[in-house]
């Protein structure tokens, strides 16, 4: 009866991903089993080929060629890179017992507990407050490789990697996370560009804002700083306090000086009497021009 759904039963190919695994076996086996090919699925008391005697050649025909079939429908339904794997592993082309068997242990053998323990190990990889990007994102990859070898993926694991990057990123990036939630066909390698670029570009403002503080402490705008206004404060104190000391220079010391002495010529004038009406008004003229450009001369 079996033989009848062989053209209506189609077998069910596997994505090679260890989460799909559970699924796909048992609608593999449920396929083989319509097939007439079950019992072959049993890995712990698998038929065995008869002995080659002329009495056996049917029944050795019958397992060889159902063998052959099982080993086809092993084939076609798995991806390539697990179909070398188990002919790696010592399955013999048309052998569909021994490459069953292989699939089975792969993926459900003791060493499972390490791609399981791989998974907790992401699962708790975070990134402290204070941590580099950098690091946290080298982690997380390096960890992801070890998980896609220990299951057989062909590819990293994009969707557990994504998950884990949101949930292990410090509190700085969570408005980011945030503006990620609810989008559909991300990228793991197009998230952690992403962040890279941010971080670089955070790197580079903290920079800037660290030189500009810089700066500041030296030169002001209309003014000079703390380090320039004491810089300044012992020039002005060196040079004699400024502009306003200009004139403590001694060649301007002797222009006041000088100005002061015609000033004081005039007033002798006035209270020796030579100003006096008597003395005309052409002598007092001739006085008070020459004290006039005496001044003029040693004071401007």
């Amino acid at each position: 009866m079996a033989q009848q759904y062989d053209d209506r039963i189609k077998v069910i190919k596997w994505n090679g991903r260890s989460d799909t695994w559970s699924t796909w076996k048992r609608k593999f086996s449920t396929s083989m089993i319509l097939k007439g090919l079950g019992n072959y699925l049993h890995t712990d008391n698998p038929p065995v080929k008869p002995q080659q005697d002329a009495q056996n050649a049917a029944a050795i025909s019958k397992y060889d060629g159902e063998n052959l079939l099982l080993w086809g429908a092993i084939d076609m339904a798995i991806p390539d890179h697990i179909a070398a794997r188990i002919r790696a592993s010592g399955a013999a082309e048309g052998d569909g017992i021994t490459a069953w068997k292989v699939l089975v242990q792969d993926n459900e053998k003791k060493d499972r507990l390490r791609a399981t323990n791989l998974r907790t190990q992401l699962g708790l990889h975070v990134m402290e407050e204070d941590g580099e990007l950098d690091s946290y994102l080298e982690k997380l990859f390096e960890i992801s490789r070890n998980v896609q070898i220990a299951e057989g993926l062909k590819e990293l694991p994009n969707e557990l990697m994504i998950t884990q990057l949101f949930a292990g990123l410090n509190s700085s990036y969570k408005h980011w996370v945030h503006s990620k939630f609810g989008l559909e066909n991300l990228k793991y390698m197009d998230l952690t560009l992403e962040l890279k670029s941010i971080s670089e570009h955070e790197k580079a403002q903290t920079l800037m804002r660290a030189n500009a503080q810089q700066s500041s402490f030296y030169t002001k705008p209309h003014g000079y700083g703390q380090l320039g206004r004491q810089q300044h404060g012992n020039e002005h104190k060196q040079n004699g306090g400024g502009r306003g000391q200009d004139r403590d220079k001694p060649q301007d010391n002797e222009k006041e000086q000088n100005g002061r002495r015609g000033v004081s010529e005039i007033g002798s004038l006035r209270h020796s009497g030579l100003m006096d009406k008597d003395l005309g008004d052409k002598r007092l003229s001739y006085f008070i021009t020459r004290s006039k450009l005496f001044i003029k001369n040693n004071v401007d």
